[in-house]
């Protein structure tokens, strides 16, 4: 039984509520309107990486960053009651020297968080070993919030460094990594890394995953999305798009030296992708279409980080639950789930998605056991 397996007798006995919540899942957006779970703060477009990928580095603005102060008043807005997930992402977070405070500021409101993830590039080791042992005395304080920490690792060596666009990039992540895997062993930090799968790394993805097992990394694989709140060039959206013989490299090296040892979550999602790419409808559940909401720097409140049509609206316009509630957001809601959500490739929070859904998960899992035990499929 691999270690992150979810079949166990906890689980097991936890079933009622799941299928509970699976069907509070399934009503939300057709019986219900329900408030966010899960919310994102993006703190900063500001970023010292040069990713190929995106153009947040070029804007470089601090200018209309929200403060911990606005950032306070927004989240007492009874829309955020339910809260309990909070990432602080960017550009680059750590830019900000003031994420505690912003933590602290949802916190005062948002008293069901149990859960806060920093998303960094790692690149900066005295700003983000900084951030995290203030962020963990923020959620010590609170005594039942867990700090998940997730850099950003697309190759080992140089290619990390060609990828990211920084110099001695790969260097400055291992370390800072080992330094946070210091702090873990004295701390309740959960520490992953996250690679972004693309054209220039699919031949090294093996040497990627035995990096982070070597080193005790959980990893998730996310396949690039080239959406235009990324990058408007269309010319690098070709570039960064899989041709043919990369699809079928990428499906070979996941389907074949991969998918047995994934995270369990990661297996399910890219069995799911490698169908959809090849023609078939998304079928792994995500709950960012009606349990979820990113607060942008500059204000603006988004359903969905990679449609750039899905804004609710700015909020200067009206109170965070009357945008969230309104007509207007419920139809945007309705045309993403037909037109975009059948075809979505990114990978976000599947974990928790899967959990939350249920009914999916238990069927992917019955599936590899009965796989397992007879050597046949039963889903797919």
């Amino acid at each position: 039984m691999k270690a992150d397996d979810p079949v166990n007798l906890k689980n097991i006995l936890k079933i009622p509520r799941f299928v509970a919540g699976g069907i509070k899942f399934h009503a939300a957006g057709k019986l219900y309107t329900p408030k966010p779970i899960f919310s994102t703060i993006r703190v900063t477009h500001r970023c010292d990486s040069r990713c190929l990928s995106c153009i947040f580095w070029k804007e470089n603005k601090k200018s209309d960053e929200l403060s911990p102060q606005i950032i306070e008043t927004l989240y007492k807005d009874k829309l955020f009651s339910s809260l309990e997930m909070l990432t602080l992402s960017g550009g680059e977070a750590t830019l900000r020297d003031d994420l505690a405070d912003i933590a602290e500021a949802v916190l005062k409101s948002c008293r069901n968080i149990k859960r806060i993830t920093l998303c960094t590039n790692g690149f900066n080791n005295r700003r983000v070993i900084r951030a995290v042992k203030n962020l963990l005395k923020v959620a010590q304080s609170r005594g039942n919030i867990k700090l998940y920490v997730s850099a950003s690792l697309d190759g080992v060596g140089q290619l990390h460094e060609k990828i990211r666009g920084v110099p001695d990039a790969f260097e400055k992540v291992t370390k800072t990594l080992a330094d946070l895997k210091k702090i873990q062993q004295k701390n309740d930090l959960f520490l992953s890394v996250n690679c972004t799968v693309q054209p220039l790394n699919v031949p090294y993805l093996k040497e990627i995953f035995d990096y982070g097992e070597k080193n005790n990394l959980p990893l998730t694989f996310s396949p690039i999305c080239t959406s235009e709140v990324f990058t408007d060039d269309e010319e690098l959206k070709n570039r960064l798009q899989f041709s043919p013989a990369q699809f079928a490299e990428l499906q070979k090296i996941i389907s074949n030296e991969l998918m047995p040892k994934l995270r369990t979550f990661n297996r399910a999602f890219w069995q799911d992708y490698l169908n959809l790419i090849s023609g078939a409808k998304r079928r792994v559940p995500c709950l960012l279409l009606n349990h979820y909401l990113q607060i942008d720097t500059n204000g603006f409140m988004r359903g969905c980080d990679f449609d750039s049509r899905f804004i609710y609206g700015h909020i200067k316009d009206s109170e965070p639950h009357q945008i969230w509630f309104s007509e207007k957001s419920r139809n945007m809601r309705r045309t993403i789930k037909k037109d975009y959500c059948p075809r979505c490739t990114v990978n976000c929070n599947v974990g928790y998605s899967l959990a939350r859904e249920f009914f999916y998960y238990a069927r992917y899992l019955s599936s590899e056991k009965f796989h397992h035990l007879t050597g046949k499929d039963i889903l797919r």
